[in-house]
């Protein structure tokens, strides 16, 4: 179980854990871990590469939209860590279009991209995003 995210399929789950409390940042996280676990249903029933392909293009496209709608707000809120969670925000994005190459060129099994993935966003929310969160509820941001 990636930190008791997960259910007994391997599905993650949204859970209080994962909630930053900032109610954009909790709406985009729980998109992407819908898209996470479709991208899981479409690796379990075999879907084609092609259908795969799409479906990972979904999780790249909301994610990049989600890293810039954080950047956006910690702009409007001169959130002193932006530039780092920038830096953070591309290596993200070309970490899972890595995980995306990897699989559909056969180098990467399909248990160890799903691992990634749900690893990633996990990991990511309890330790980049959740550092934000007393800066911006203090600018009244909720």
């Amino acid at each position: 179980m990636v930190l008791n995210c997960e259910d007994a399929s391997g599905r993650l789950v949204w859970n209080d854990e994962l909630s930053v409390g900032i109610w954009m940042a909790d709406s985009d996280h729980q998109e992407i871990i819908s898209l996470i676990n479709q991208v899981l249903d479409a690796m379990a029933a075999k879907e084609t590469d092609v259908r795969l392909s799409r479906r990972l293009d979904e999780l790249i496209v909301f994610a990049k939209q989600h890293f810039q709608r954080e950047e956006e707000l910690f702009v409007r809120y001169d959130y002193p860590e932006l530039r780092s969670h920038r830096e953070v925000h591309r290596f993200l994005e070309n970490k899972i279009m890595s995980y995306k190459n990897a699989f559909l060129a056969g180098e990467a099994e399909l248990s160890q991209t799903a691992f990634l993935l749900k690893d990633w966003i996990v990991l990511h929310i309890r330790g980049v995003d959740k550092k934000y969160t007393r800066f911006l509820h203090s600018r009244g941001v909720a």
